[in-house]
Order: C-alpha cells, then sequence, then structure tokens
C-alpha cells in the first residue's frame, strides 16, 4: 500500500465532560429483504457555554435523517432542549448580522425552537460512564458489550431500532473514538405497516463536535472490506482486519448545489487523493437535497448518502458512506449572504435570455408561436441584438438580489419548498431591470451597477421598448412554474398587474415631483400633506415592486386571505423603509454598492438635493428646521444643481435638525407595524427569521458604514 501501520489501535479514554461541545455519530448502509438500499444518518450533541451574566448553560440536540438513494426524497428530525433554544439566542449576538441577531431572539422568544427543530419531549440523560443516551425519548444510544450499541430513534409514527456490533477495533482519531465498521440488524416500523427487517454496515465516532466555522468528513465503506475517513486533518484508512493506516490527503472539491433555504453552497463531488497511500476515490452525493438544520444553535449541515469509486493499491473499488459538510454558520452580513442567491437568479436569467440567438428562446421570448409559421431563423440574430443584449447588459451586473431571495423567502416561510419555482427568482430580476432601463432614459441617468447605462449604449428608443418587452416575460415565467394550474396563474397575474399599476403610478409622481406641497409646507410650517405625498410615492413606486415579489411567493405557496393580506402589507412596508433608508443614505453619502458583489464607491451627500428632489428626510425638516433656514435650504432644492458644497451644507442641516433620525423612526414603524400581524400567522422557521431580518435591514441598512 505505500504507508506504514500505525501502532495505535484498539481505543482511547471517552471523552469526559469537561469537553465544551461533545458529539455522538452513528450512519448507517442498510437494506431490506427486498434488496432495496436504505441510508440513515442519527447525531447527539451535548454542548456547553458560559451565560452572559455567568452561570453555566448546558444544551442538548439530537438529529436523525433517512433516504432512499434511488428516490431523492430525504426526510430529516431535528430535536433540541430549552438549553438549546437558549444557545440559538445566544448565539445570534456573537458576530451575527445585528438584523439577523434581532429576529433570532424575537423568534426564540418564549422558549420556541426555530423550526424545523422541535423541542425535545422530554429531558435529555447522559449516563454517567458517557455509555448511555435518551434524548427526551425520541432518540436513544446504549453501549452493547465491546462497542457495540442499541440505537432507537422516533419521529413521526415512525420508529427505527438497530443493534450494532464491531466489526473492528475502534482507534483514536482526531481526539475521538472511532469505529469504522459494525454490523448493523435494524427495524424499521411504521403505523398501519408491517415491520420491516434490514441488515447492512455502520460507522460510530464519539469525540469532540467538529468546529462551527466550517468542516468537511467523508467517510465511506469500501466493497473491499477497507474503510476510509478523510477531512482536511487527514485520511485514516482500516483494513479489514483493523489495522489502521495515515496518510497526507487532498480533498479537492468539484460542482457545488445551493441551498434555497440557507443559501450555503455545498461541494456534491469530491476527489480523495491520498498518493501515498495508492488511494483516488471520486465521492458523489446520491442527490443533492441533503441539508438539515444543526441539531443545537444556528446553521445548517449537509449530511449525505454518498457512494464512491477508483482505485485502492493500483486495484478498482466502489463504496458507500456519507459526506458531512458544516459551513461556517456565522451570518454577519445580511446583504452579502441574499447575494449569494446570485448564482441561480443569474442561470434562470441566461435561460430565458441566452448568451447566442438560440432560435427557440428568442421565439419564445418574442411570441413566435408556433415557431413554424414563422421566419425565426431569418430574425433570431437582430432580436438577440435588440431584446437580449440591452437585458444582459444591465442584468449581468446584478443588484444586491435581496428582492429574488424574499419571493422565494415568501414560499419557504409557509413551507413550501421553492427548489421547483427558481425561475421565480430571474422573474423578479428582470422585473426590476426593466424598471431600471425605463428610469434610467426618464432620468437621463449615464451609469447603473457600475456600467454605463442602457440607453448610452443601445440608444433610448430600444432601452425603451426593451425594458417594455421585459415586463411582458412575467407570462412566460408564468406558464413555465404552473403550467396546469389556471386558478393560481390568474392570482399571480392579477398580483402582477396591480404591482405594474402602483410602480407606474409611483413613478409619474416622482416625475410630477412635489414642489408644490413643500411650497405650501414651507409657507405653512405644516409639514403633514408633503409627508404624505413623498411617503405614497415611495409606497407606490418601490413599495408596489416588493409588495408584488412577496405575493408572487406567497401565491405560489398557496396564501390566501388573511396570510396573504398580511403578506402584501408587510412587503409593501418592507419597500417602503428600503426608500426612506435609501434617501437617508442620500443625505450621509454611505458608500454604496457599484454592482459587483463586496465592491463600495463613494458617493457625494445630496445628489437628490442637486437634482432638485423633495426626499422624505426634506419633508420632515419643515417642521424641524428654523423657518429662515427652511426656507434658504429649500431655495436651493427647488433651483436644482447645486454645487456640491451648497448640496453637502444642506444635507447636514437636514441631518442634524432630526430629520433623518425621524425618518428611519417611521422607517422601523412601518416594519414593525406590518410584521405584527403577519408574524401571527406563520410558522417561526429559517426563512420567517430572514424575512423578519429583511425588514429590519430595509430599515437600517447604511447605519453600519
Amino acid at each position: 500500500m505505500g504507508v506504514e501501520p500505525i501502532v495505535e489501535t484498539g481505543t482511547q479514554t471517552l471523552p469526559g465532560p469537561g469537553l465544551d461541545h461533545e458529539e455522538w455519530r452513528f450512519a448507517a448502509v442498510l437494506r431490506d429483504e427486498g434488496g432495496v438500499e436504505h441510508r440513515l444518518a442519527a447525531g447527539f450533541q451535548v454542548r456547553r457555554a458560559t451565560r452572559p451574566g455567568g452561570g453555566p448553560l448546558v444544551a442538548h440536540g439530537c438529529d436523525w435523517a433517512t433516504c432512499v438513494p434511488g428516490q431523492p426524497a430525504y426526510r430529516a428530525f431535528t430535536w433540541c432542549d430549552d438549553g438549546g433554544v437558549e444557545l440559538t439566542r445566544q448565539e445570534a449576538a456573537d458576530g451575527w448580522d445585528p438584523r439577523i441577531g434581532e429576529a433570532v431572539r424575537e423568534a426564540c422568544a418564549g422558549g420556541r425552537p426555530i423550526l424545523p427543530a422541535r423541542l425535545l419531549p422530554g429531558p435529555a440523560r447522559v449516563a454517567a460512564g458517557r455509555t448511555g443516551l435518551d434524548f427526551g425519548g425520541v432518540a436513544e444510544l446504549r453501549a452493547a458489550g465491546d462497542y457495540g450499541c442499541r440505537v432507537v430513534l422516533r419521529g413521526d409514527g415512525d420508529e427505527w431500532e438497530l443493534t450494532a456490533r464491531p466489526l473492528k477495533p475502534a482507534v483514536a482519531a482526531s481526539g475521538a473514538e472511532l469505529v469504522t465498521r459494525l454490523a448493523v440488524e435494524a427495524t424499521w416500523r411504521r403505523p398501519e405497516h408491517p415491520p420491516v427487517p434490514l441488515t447492512g454496515i455502520a460507522l460510530y465516532r464519539h469525540g469532540p463536535a467538529p468546529a462551527r466555522d466550517g468542516h468537511a468528513r467523508i467517510a465511506v465503506h469500501l466493497d473491499n472490506g477497507w474503510d476510509v475517513v478523510a477531512a482536511d486533518g487527514g485520511l485514516l484508512l482500516v483494513s479489514p482486519d483493523g489495522t489502521r493506516a495515515g496518510s497526507p490527503v487532498t480533498l479537492v472539491p468539484g460542482e457545488s448545489w445551493i441551498s434555497t433555504t440557507t443559501l450555503h453552497a455545498y461541494p456534491v463531488v469530491w476527489r480523495i487523493e491520498a498518493p501515498g497511500a495508492g488511494l483516488s476515490l471520486r465521492v458523489t452525493a446520491c442527490f443533492p437535497e441533503q441539508e438539515r438544520q444543526a441539531a443545537v444553535g444556528l446553521g445548517a449541515l449537509f449530511d449525505a448518502a454518498v457512494t464512491a469509486d477508483g482505485e485502492l493499491g493500483g486495484e478498482p473499488v466502489h463504496g458507500a458512506g456519507w459526506l458531512e459538510i458544516q459551513p461556517d454558520h456565522r451570518i454577519t452580513d445580511f446583504e452579502g449572504h441574499v447575494e449569494r442567491l446570485r448564482d441561480i437568479t443569474h442561470a434562470e436569467v441566461v435561460r430565458l435570455y441566452p448568451d447566442e440567438p438560440d432560435p427557440d428562446a428568442i421565439a419564445t421570448l418574442a411570441g413566435l408561436s408556433p415557431a413554424g409559421s414563422w421566419p425565426v431563423e431569418a430574425v433570431a440574430g437582430p432580436l438577440h441584438r435588440a431584446l437580449v443584449a440591452p437585458v444582459r447588459h444591465l442584468a449581468d451586473a446584478m443588484g444586491k438580489g435581496w428582492r429574488s431571495y424574499a419571493a422565494l423567502a415568501a414560499m419557504e416561510m409557509q413551507g413550501v419548498d421553492s427548489r421547483h419555482y427558481r425561475a421565480l427568482a430571474a422573474l423578479v430580476e428582470l422585473m426590476h431591470t426593466a424598471s431600471l432601463m425605463v428610469d434610467d432614459v426618464e432620468d437621463n441617468a449615464p451609469t447603473r451597477r457600475g456600467r454605463p447605462a442602457v440607453h448610452t449604449v443601445f440608444g433610448q428608443a430600444t432601452a425603451i421598448n426593451t425594458g417594455t418587452h421585459t415586463y411582458l416575460v412575467f407570462d412566460q415565467v408564468a406558464r413555465h412554474l404552473l403550467p396546469g394550474d389556471p386558478d393560481r396563474r390568474l392570482r399571480l397575474y392579477q398580483a402582477y398587474l396591480d404591482g405594474m399599476r402602483r410602480n407606474h403610478a409611483g413613478q409619474a409622481l416622482d416625475i410630477a415631483g412635489h414642489h408644490d406641497v413643500m411650497e405650501l409646507a414651507v409657507a405653512t410650517g405644516d409639514a403633514a400633506a408633503v409627508l404624505e405625498r413623498v411617503r405614497t410615492t415611495h409606497r407606490l413606486k418601490t413599495g408596489g415592486m416588493v409588495r408584488g415579489v412577496g405575493e408572487f411567493g406567497a401565491i405560489l405557496g398557496g396564501a390566501r386571505g388573511e396570510l396573504l393580506d398580511a403578506v402584501s402589507a408587510y412587503f409593501e412596508a418592507v419597500g417602503l423603509a428600503y426608500q426612506i433608508t435609501d434617501d437617508v443614505a442620500d443625505l450621509r453619502a454611505v458608500l454604496v454598492a457599484d454592482g459587483r458583489p463586496g465592491a463600495r464607491v463613494a458617493k457625494l451627500p445630496g445628489e437628490d438635493i442637486r437634482e432638485g428632489k423633495v426626499t422624505y428626510p426634506l419633508a420632515h425638516a419643515v417642521a424641524r428646521l428654523p423657518r429662515d433656514r427652511l426656507r434658504e435650504v429649500w431655495e436651493i432644492v427647488r433651483a436644482g444643481g447645486a454645487d456640491p458644497v451648497a448640496a453637502a451644507e444642506v444635507a447636514r442641516a437636514v441631518d442634524r435638525c432630526g430629520a433623518t433620525g425621524a425618518s428611519l423612526a417611521d422607517a422601523r414603524t412601518a416594519v414593525d407595524q406590518a410584521w405584527r400581524p403577519l408574524q401571527a400567522l406563520l410558522p417561526v422557521n429559517h426563512h420567517t427569521v430572514m424575512i423578519r431580518a429583511l425588514g429590519l435591514y430595509a430599515a437600517s441598512r447604511h447605519l453600519d458604514e
């Protein structure tokens, strides 16, 4: 084999209670009497921390999942105790984006875990010798003989009972006790079904829980009797007779799958390369959708059934096992987190607006159906240049992506899987792109997202025509998403057209401006009318678009009546808050994104002032600036074209008089008031938390820059 055996075999002292984090993992490859393969993985965790005020905090959690590799259906169960909920709230205050931290603490108020995690129905008990676990009656692990064990798992009427005996001795690996191969006899019981007997092999590990800042570990049973355990720290090989050998190893990740639930990207194909051991394996997840929530605290885990093919010692080998990926769970920046959806969104945009003039795609975009009656080949090139290239010019730069994320989250927060509706992410991005193309013509804006505006490259006529045409891709996507559901498709159309009317009405008010009501406000000192005008414009133009985004996801998720109304009101409030904080950002000259992920460009204070716009903070300044100073400020704004020094001075005056603080308070109030009715109608899951954080982000973005 080219490697020397490691003398240390046998076992090690069991980890004691002094460990901060302790974990037991059990994973099995099983077959029933009909030869159908089942995979099962289970874990138990004890985590210890210190409460902010002092004193120990002990949290217990367990999880287990089953799948049939030939049928991509993954059933997962996650449980924790009161300590687990408290630790989740505590973790949210430790380096997380403050908006997410606040949303988590709010969601876990009253001792509620974040779904799909559930509270253990009884106490968690760990035997003094660490050889017996009973986590609330839903998961048990008992020692049986020399490193054998009995495992019982229960959930939603299912019960698995497994008895395992070691086929190889335990070994020490990375501070943990590891038995790489056990023989398993199992029984699967379900209501109204006869018990299903199964047999197979398993792996057992007990030791320190892996670090929460990211790791990958692969364990494979090879069909020649060897076992492989590979991680960043090295490779462990255990021969058929139990001899342990080690070797340096390289883990090479391949193609990734992006979870629309957590937005983590998980490599689902890996290569294990250990030339010194003569080992080369390609490891592939049986299917990608094998993510589950962490048992204790925040975060998620990719715990996937895998197959393996390659060579060991020059001989071909095959195997089955597990891939465990714990991503860095901490979300330090909400905006950066939702930008992870870019790849999914962009891929869907490219499917609709391809790189090359594909005749089928062009025919669909242009409504040339049936294709046989149109000379598609003759016009595919020109239409690609006129309808596709301008859209891709702007869409390829892509914005922050939170609108696309919000549309999918509006489904997921109802407990509906959004993976089959990814085209919705592209639809939302394309709607936003279309509005920007037309807005830039109306505003004569020279740049957008760090590149020349569409009309400066392709001409105003093309920008207007293409932007208007892009709005119509909604019909194409709606038919794709709901081919056999005309009722929901009609409801989508109604929501879309309502949103378009609101958006264009808001744009009309924005173009007309608010000088008339501002003049009256300056003359009387009464800000009520101008505040209402600006607020209504923001609700229509930005709030109306965001409201539609939420309604799309909600309708696809099946929402009706009170729930749909609450979703509509909340997302509209998010759009209003976003536009208010955009007005504040203009005054404070924050750094803004230029269209490249992570990039920021400087912004001069008071660009809206130089353009003569009446913004939300300026409306609030009416009641806060001395009358003489208010008239001076308004004269500068009304005239337009102020030099940078004068505009900056006006911006400082509006900011310092308390108008920006009042604006931000209004943004937060709008979000909070709309959230409470929606919160009462939703389960407390990952996306409920993130949608709440979206509102908090919209009401407070830029404040940390």
